[in-house]
């Protein structure tokens, strides 16, 4: 266990699955913070208290806990937003305070937060959340008549590596995509879990770690997923020597369901 005191506060790297599961405790109790690094809740003498907050770190001024919470592992500093290295982030307006050092990474807007996908990716038509094939795919068109309203749906390539990233052709990075996730206004309205309809994702450990990141149950394919141009999709493994490719309903695939590993709290 790795730990830091300033303070009052010391801050504890807890072992985890997904990676590191960031607890700050003091003299007045514990704090509870997600795999980001974001507070969930805090445990003092009242009991415990969960700490309201959206995807992009809003809490309000009246929820509970919100004084001390942290976002992404940083503090809010009155009238200043979230601390970050090199400028301050304002979660009320999903703004930095600031333009981005760096010039123009992420594009244009130098004060967009995470691109703004809060509302680029708004699901305005009931199609499937994140469709990552590319816009030329047949597929693609079949993805935006695949929906799930108690679920965020994800479609496009995938391998047991994980989804693939539709420009690099390479598997996205878990925390990316959990990312991406948290800032779905369904996400935050409340699902049941993500659904994965990318070919053999469930064979790998992408789905894991994306449930321990997000706290819900996602689920992924052990087989190739086929798409009709309804939106239907079904799991079945190819026939084999068989071009162009064809499902063999003999041998039907499952999706795998992924529940969170819990975060385990030790003392000190």
């Amino acid at each position: 266990m790795e730990g830091l005191m300033e303070s009052d506060f010391s801050f504890v790297n807890e072992p985890h699955p997904g990676g590191g599961a960031a607890v700050a405790s003091s003299k007045d109790g514990v704090m509870f913070n997600d795999i980001l690094g974001t507070t969930l809740g805090t445990e003092g003498a009242e009991g415990y208290v969960p700490v309201e907050m959206t995807s992009f770190g809003d809490t309000g001024s009246a929820r509970p806990g919100a004084a001390d919470a942290l976002f992404t592992g940083k503090p809010e500093v009155d009238g200043l937003g979230y601390a970050f290295l090199f400028r301050n982030y304002r979660a009320g307006l999903g703004k930095w305070q600031t333009a981005d050092p760096l010039g123009y990474p992420d594009g244009w807007n130098q004060m967009a937060y995470c691109g703004n996908v809060i509302i680029t990716h708004i699901d305005y038509l009931g199609t499937v959340d994140i469709n990552l094939f590319q816009p030329n795919e047949d597929l693609h068109n079949y993805a935006d008549n695949y929906n799930d309203p108690n679920n965020i749906t994800i479609g496009g390539h995938g391998s047991s590596s994980g989804v693939e990233d539709p420009t690099t052709h390479s598997p996205i990075d878990p925390l990316d995509m959990a990312i991406r996730i948290r800032g779905l206004q369904k996400f935050q309205d409340g699902v049941d879990g993500v659904i994965i309809a990318a070919c053999n994702v469930g064979t790998g450990d992408f789905a894991q770690q994306l449930a321990n990141m997000l706290r819900i149950p996602v689920f992924a394919p052990d087989s190739y997923a086929w798409y009709l141009p309804n939106g239907t999709v079904t799991y079945f493994k190819p026939l084999p020597n068989v071009y162009p490719q064809r499902p063999d309903t003999n041998q039907p695939g499952h999706l795998i369901r992924f529940t969170p590993r819990p975060i385990v709290v030790r003392p000190e």
